[in-house]
């Protein structure tokens, strides 16, 4: 695959939208989305969160994997050239605590209301 650098932010998004749909990450992630901007030394910087499957979490030796995981997530958004010069950071998050967080942002919303 030809490498070439994304003309927006939109072609990372998207790349990182389709991580979970890859072979190698399909059985053990269900979605994945990521912020863009600038570390806190202004470099150039995405942050990927992968949303994995709670059963994923609890087998044995998974974080060890993860590392491994991010490795290969870094990689292929490189090859397919939508990475460009940023640097990326990881993030995990369970669908369990995915939907905590989304509620919890939903009833402070409602308690404002």
């Amino acid at each position: 695959m030809t490498a070439t650098k994304p003309t927006t932010d939109d072609d990372l998004r998207a790349a990182v939208a389709e991580l979970p749909k890859l072979p190698w990450l399909a059985a053990d992630f269900v979605g994945a989305d990521c912020r863009i901007g600038d570390d806190h030394d202004g470099y150039p910087s995405v942050w990927v969160r992968l949303i994995a499957k709670d059963a994923t979490v609890e087998r044995p030796g998974f974080f060890d994997e993860f590392r491994l995981t991010s490795d290969r997530v870094r990689e292929h958004l490189r090859d397919a050239g939508v990475l460009g010069d940023r640097f990326m950071f990881d993030d995990l998050i369970t669908e369990t605590e995915l939907r905590e967080m989304l509620e919890d942002i939903a009833n402070e919303h409602r308690a404002l209301a």
